[in-house]
């Protein structure tokens, strides 16, 4: 089962991002999106994860389902994965050929779900490092539309709308010397 894009909402507060050293050749990322909670609770419907994994740790993306935003589809709460592989600093073959700015609501190509809460998908991504952005691409799917959340995250998507990865824009000095500490650079 794949992730499509619906829709966009603004319905955010803010994106944040951590990078943490966690050993050689080994760092947690973590990307939160801030979203206000519901007025009314049974507005909330539960949480998905989208899983996609390979050799090694899954990169995870969690989805918040909620009918005060979508009646459809869920919206990114936040996207986890551990960097274990050398990142490349050169990237070839981006060319988004449409941006949108908002907060992507998301949906499986497949209502049914696995195990009730989460779906695993088998697959790999790269990472790419380019300009103080980290560029996170899924194998064999290119890029052909970017969302821009905010100036700090945006998600790719292909031209069947198919989400194909994610930029991590403006990473400070602290941020990249992290990634070069753990030998991944």
């Amino acid at each position: 089962m794949k992730l499509l894009s619906t829709s966009s909402t603004n319905s955010f507060v803010s994106v944040s991002h951590e990078i943490e050293y966690m050993g050689d050749k080994f760092v947690l990322v973590t990307i939160t999106v801030d979203i206000p909670a519901p007025e009314k609770s049974y507005l909330y419907r539960g949480g998905f994860q989208w899983r996609l994994y390979g050799e090694a740790e899954p990169l995870a993306v969690s989805l918040d389902f909620r009918d005060d935003i979508s009646h459809g589809g869920g919206v990114l709460k936040e996207i986890r994965f551990f960097i274990s592989e050398t990142v490349t600093q050169e990237i070839c073959g981006i060319n988004f050929h449409k941006k949108i700015n908002g907060l992507p609501v998301l949906s499986l190509d497949n209502q049914e779900t696995h195990h009730g809460y989460f779906h695993e998908e088998k697959g790999t991504f790269r990472l790419h490092l380019v300009d103080k952005s980290l560029y996170c691409l899924f194998e064999n799917i290119e890029s052909d539309m970017e969302v821009e959340i905010n100036e700090h995250l945006s998600c790719l998507f292909d031209s069947e709308k198919v989400f194909s990865g994610f930029v991590i824009r403006n990473l400070v000095d602290e941020e990249i010397n992290v990634i070069k500490e753990a030998n991944l650079i």
